[in-house]
């Protein structure tokens, strides 16, 4: 809904379209790990499979909007100066981030569709912990350019000016940053850390700790 409000009064402005690409990143990033945070054990394996299929549809869309808003910003930038757009550190975010992410996509579409290159099935099922941890740090990396890029539009042209173009001051930030905060929790605890090779206690025993990270 607040997406909506920027972009009815943004008119043609193009940094609409931007922020409408970066938040289709955060969600379908975010939810795309969610989707396999709520598969696992005692999940059927259809259910496994589908989410996992699920997973690589939804980070292949925030893959597409990540570049989409990236290439949007550098043609939108020859009018204000290609050295100043790429010195910015919402820019250069987003530059690591989206070589995080492609290094982070090869490996896991690797360890499902070519074992082979890890040794067999087995070996590239011990790989997962290393793509979960990775995974982690991306969503991490992709927030934190959001938040950049939030930062940078605010101060752009005034906390005054922009509120009256953009609306921004249709949800205020103390409600964006409660949300990000239930968001972030959210994802934290439902983090298994046996699959990353972390363990709660020296001794768990299998379903109690399923229970106790849902």
């Amino acid at each position: 809904m607040a997406m909506c409000r920027i972009v009815s009064k943004a008119g043609n402005a193009g940094l609409a379209y931007h922020q409408i690409l970066q938040t289709t990143v955060l969600a379908s990033s975010t939810q795309a790990v969610i989707i396999l945070q709520h598969s696992r054990w005692p999940a059927p394996p259809d259910s496994k499979r589908t989410a996992r299929t699920a997973h690589i549809i939804l980070q292949g869309v925030a893959g597409i909007a990540c570049l989409a808003a990236l290439v949007d910003g550098a043609m939108r930038a020859g009018d204000r100066g290609a050295d100043q757009f790429w010195k910015a550190p919402h820019v250069r975010a987003n530059i690591v981030t989206m070589a995080m992410f492609i290094l982070q996509a090869v490996f896991g579409i690797s360890m499902v569709f070519s074992t082979r290159l890890f040794g067999g099935q087995r070996k590239a099922k011990h790989s997962y912990k290393y793509h979960r941890i990775c995974g982690y740090a991306t969503l991490t990396a992709m927030w934190t350019t959001g938040a950049l890029g939030v930062h940078a539009v605010l101060q752009q042209e005034g906390a005054q000016a922009l509120n009256s173009r953009y609306e921004w001051h249709a949800v205020p930030r103390g409600t964006w940053v409660a949300a990000g905060a239930m968001l972030a929790l959210g994802v934290v605890f439902g983090i298994d850390v046996r699959k990353i090779g972390l363990h709660r206690s020296a001794q768990v025993k299998k379903g109690t700790f399923a229970r106790a990270w849902p």
